[in-house]
């Protein structure tokens, strides 16, 4: 029996849980965020090969499971800090350029890896194919993160600390918007 659909909802609620949880951490994503998106799309990489190696199918449900709802809420924090980083009227201009590279770079490397006119991989290959492609995007994010601390971010780290919890109570808030909220600080 197979159950896409019910692991395909059980995604979306974890990884909307998790999203939901972290928008209350006071994580400090300026200086650790590229460092954080690094060991997540490591991570991605590891299970989506795992995927591709396993001829279980609850093994195969559990990694797109962990890879999925690590996936969701990444890009929901990855919006969440673009939001907080840019003004109101600029939203409809970044995020409609975001979706449009996102949905051309899907294309092309489906056309690629998928499609007859590319290479028409058996789906095994395919996840291989998808696993380096997130191991290649977690290297860069480590690059950046390093590149990040190197200058001037450890300083920033030591200064500001892993959690941003204890600005509030000195009196210095952070000019985040609520979770789920749709203004930005200008």
């Amino acid at each position: 029996e197979l159950f896409n659909g019910g692991v395909e909802a059980t995604t979306a609620l974890v990884g909307a849980g998790l999203a939901f949880v972290l928008g209350f951490a006071k994580f400090n994503w300026p200086v650790l965020g590229e460092g954080t998106l690094a060991i997540i799309s490591v991570l991605d990489a590891v299970v989506l090969y795992l995927m591709a190696s396993t001829s279980d199918i609850w093994t195969a449900y559990v990694g797109y499971l962990v890879f999925r709802s690590l996936f969701q809420m990444m890009i929901t924090v990855a919006s969440f800090e673009i939001a907080s980083n840019i003004t109101q009227n600029s939203y409809g201009l970044v995020f409609g350029f975001n979706t449009f590279l996102a949905l051309s770079f899907q294309t092309i490397l489906t056309s690629i890896v998928a499609d007859s006119v590319g290479l028409a991989l058996p789906p095994r290959e395919q996840f291989r194919v998808y696993a380096g492609f997130f191991l290649v995007v977690g290297l860069l994010f480590l690059v950046t993160a390093v590149v990040e601390l190197a200058r001037g971010g450890m300083k920033r780290l030591r200064t500001e600390g892993v959690w941003l919890g204890g600005r509030e109570r000195e009196g210095q808030s952070r000019a985040d918007p609520p979770v789920g909220s749709t203004e930005c600080p200008q």
